[in-house]
């Protein structure tokens, strides 16, 4: 089972819409400071196994929950909330260690492609399930973190594709661009105040001045194809007349070369 970004998903009778999707791929210890993430087999994922990992937001409220679904289990997913705790609880014990790396991410996230962690699952088997404690140690940046819930039957999520969650998905999606496109005129009116702020200090505001400010100086060849005073030969591109005396000719290449034009 496989769920998109904003949709709307029934949890255990609750109404939730997913604001992020993360893809994960279990991977193989290598370096030293993965060693400690080895285990027992009957405690490891498969190299190449992979899951999804939705974060999603209450329709109504402020509660936010994380739903992880294996790629190969139809019946049961994981439905957590992160945990102030920095360990399990008593009575849990280790149920799963290994290797993740993030390879996909949608939505508003966090995570990046190519980010791991090694993680911990602890379980406390319970009526209709277990109860469940994570624990993440990202190797970029040395973050811990930490998220407890329940193993929760699949039948007890459900797509919503009523008018209500279509609503929903709609308002939650246009949000989201009108984000993108503030963030994007933003960095465009920084980067426009920036360059004005580069060629004021040299007070040359004219496309020259700031060719210049950027390291590419007006040429003496373009200055003479743009200005009447010059003109080519027809069999050549390369040689100039200028119809001005010499010295007035000398005196012009200079001043416009110094930032006349």
């Amino acid at each position: 089972m496989e769920f998109n970004c904003y949709d709307v998903l029934e949890v255990q009778g609750s109404r939730y819409i997913i604001t992020e999707k993360i893809k994960y791929n279990e991977i193989i210890p290598k370096a030293d400071q993965e060693q400690a993430y080895k285990a027992k087999p009957s405690m490891q994922k498969s190299p190449g196994d992979y899951w999804h990992e939705y974060g999603l937001e209450a329709v109504e409220g402020t509660d936010k929950i994380w739903v992880t679904i294996e790629y190969n289990d139809n019946e049961w997913c994981t439905v957590s909330r992160t945990s102030y705790r920095k360990r399990a609880p008593k009575g849990f014990t280790l149920h799963q260690i290994g290797l993740e790396k993030v390879v996909a991410v949608d939505g508003d996230s966090g995570a990046s492609v190519g980010d791991r962690a090694g993680y911990k699952e602890y379980q406390l088997p319970c009526e209709g399930g277990a109860s469940v404690f994570f624990e993440e140690n990202w190797f970029k940046g040395g973050e811990k973190m930490f998220a407890e819930g329940s193993r929760v039957q699949l039948v007890n999520i459900k797509l919503c594709n009523d008018a209500a969650a279509n609503a929903v998905r709609k308002k939650k999606r246009n949000q989201r661009l009108k984000e993108r496109l503030e963030g994007f005129a933003m960095a465009i009116g920084c980067g426009a105040l920036f360059l004005m702020c580069l060629v004021s200090w040299d007070s040359d505001l004219t496309w020259h001045g700031i060719r210049g400010t950027f390291g590419f100086p007006y040429t003496a060849k373009e200055h003479m194809h743009d200005t009447s005073v010059y003109y080519t030969k027809t069999d050549s591109d390369n040689e100039y007349t200028s119809s001005l005396d010499p010295v007035s000719t000398a005196l012009e290449l200079i001043d416009s070369l110094n930032g006349g034009y």
